[in-house]
């Protein structure tokens, strides 16, 4: 929350870059995910980061699988796969 005024106070919209930081995830990154980013914002709530990072995770993820698909193969259980 931002004091704006005399008694006036706006809700923050977006990640604060230091909860940015602490997730490890840099500003171009959050862009190109489409995540909203509010450099006016100070400090870092803890869920926030947690969220950041599991984005995080999963994205490298997914982007690891897409130039590797056969590790996607590794990741079913063995009584799944076909023999």
């Amino acid at each position: 929350m931002y004091p704006t005024g005399i008694n006036r106070v706006l809700p923050a919209q977006g990640f604060s870059l230091s909860e940015l930081d602490d997730a490890g995830v840099d500003l171009d990154l959050a862009e190109a995910l489409g995540l909203p980013v509010d450099a006016g914002r100070i400090g870092a709530y803890g869920p926030n980061v947690t969220v950041l990072a599991g984005f995080r995770t999963f994205f490298a993820a997914a982007a690891v699988i897409s130039f590797f698909p056969s590790l996607l193969f590794l990741s079913i259980p063995f009584f799944l796969k076909a023999s």
